[in-house]
């Protein structure tokens, strides 16, 4: 079992470009989504999926967005990393990663 949230971006946004962080006009979107492992409820893993979109910047050319979630190519979400971070301090990364069934 797991549970996956689709995020859909707003419609009247413009993406940040994910080099110089400025919003600019998109260009178009990936081809499959991206899934985020996000903070598990009652042990049951979490996933955020994402349509990534791209970028047409002047100065950096052609990238995908940036998220607020996450950064670069990470599959975690800031906030699930930060969560693990947290447990880490009292049991091993190891243990960790066995108890959230992470890598």
């Amino acid at each position: 079992m797991r549970i996956i949230a689709v995020v859909i971006p707003r419609a009247n946004s413009k993406p940040r470009c994910s080099g110089c962080a400025k919003p600019r006009p998109g260009y178009d979107r990936m081809p499959r989504p991206r899934e985020f492992e996000f903070i598990p409820v009652w042990n049951i893993p979490v996933s955020l999926s994402y349509n990534m979109r791209r970028v047409d910047s002047p100065t950096c050319e052609i990238k995908v967005e940036a998220v607020p979630w996450a950064q670069g190519k990470h599959t975690c979400c800031d906030v699930y990393r930060h969560f693990l971070a947290s447990w880490a301090r009292r049991l091993s990364w190891k243990e960790t990663a066995a108890c959230f069934h992470t890598q």
